[in-house]
């Protein structure tokens, strides 16, 4: 799901996704890993 929002002035645009059934570890490898993509 993308979300909108204003902070500090400054228009954002975010991606949030559920991580059921996954641990912290792997969740956050994951999101590091679809950033690293994104930036590529």
């Amino acid at each position: 799901m993308d979300i909108r929002f204003d902070f500090a002035g400054l228009a954002m645009l975010a991606e949030l996704k559920v991580c059921s059934g996954a641990g912290t570890t792997r969740s956050i490898r994951e999101g590091l890993g679809q950033l690293l993509e994104y930036n590529h």
